[in-house]
């Protein structure tokens, strides 16, 4: 019995602006999340915001809304945005990820978020620079406060360094399907904090935008990672 061929992947060079949050729709999500591979030490950290929209409960929401005691049921339904941050090195060990209301995240621009974005407030908060520098190449300086987290670090994108495999989408369950972007080859500076301590985080970077056109929970739990990032080659699997 023959083997079946694996279908062909080929990356397709796209905008860097395909890495720009969408923000807009109905029962759907999506995702941020840079990649940080830390020269000093090793290890791997990632910083991520999530935005989820479950557009086909609002019916329920505006019931609910005449119902007195349904007030914390209808904040759990309602859009929620998301900080996380997980630090893995040789010395430290940390993750922690918090839910905001879907109106702490706010998009620059009129909405584009073209020059950057907030999310979260006091304690729980992030803030994200988004310019471009030496012609094409992207730069985004990220400050980052969660509780016992701090910090800033700056994420530069070479230029032509943002591809889409294929298409970009991946078809799942009853017509929805997840479509991604990746940012590749980033340079990486700066240190960030963990219980006072100074973590260093300097060296190569991945950005990936993840958009689901469905709730999260209809998608598979499992997931394959590999990575490797380079100033000249990158390789990302997700």
């Amino acid at each position: 019995m023959a083997t079946p061929r694996a279908a062909t992947a080929t990356a397709t060079p796209v905008p860097a602006d395909d890495a720009l949050l969408i923000h807009k729709g109905s029962g759907y999500s999506e995702a941020l999340t840079w990649y940080l591979y830390p020269e000093s030490g090793g290890g791997l950290a990632y910083i991520q915001v999530a935005y989820s929209q479950v557009g086909y409960l609002r019916f329920a929401i505006r019931i609910l809304a005449m119902i007195p005691t349904a007030e914390t049921f209808i904040v759990s339904l309602s859009p929620i945005a998301q900080i996380t941050a997980y630090v893995s090195t040789p010395t430290t060990t940390y993750f922690r990820s918090e839910n905001h209301g879907g109106t702490a995240l706010f998009l620059n621009d009129g909405g584009t978020g073209a020059s950057g974005f907030s999310c979260g407030k006091g304690s729980s908060k992030i803030t994200v620079t988004r310019t471009r520098i030496n012609g094409d190449d992207v730069q985004y300086t990220i400050t980052l406060a969660l509780h016992d987290l701090a910090g800033t670090y700056t994420f530069t994108q070479p230029a032509g360094a943002m591809v889409r495999v294929n298409d970009g989408t991946v078809p799942v369950l009853n017509g929805a399907y997840l479509a991604q972007a990746y940012g590749l080859r980033a340079a990486v500076t700066g240190t960030l904090q963990i219980q006072g301590k100074d973590v260093a985080v300097a060296g190569r970077g991945a950005l990936v935008h993840q958009y689901q056109s469905t709730a999260p929970y209809k998608l598979g739990a499992q997931w394959g990672f590999l990575a490797y990032q380079g100033a000249e080659c990158a390789i990302l699997s997700i």
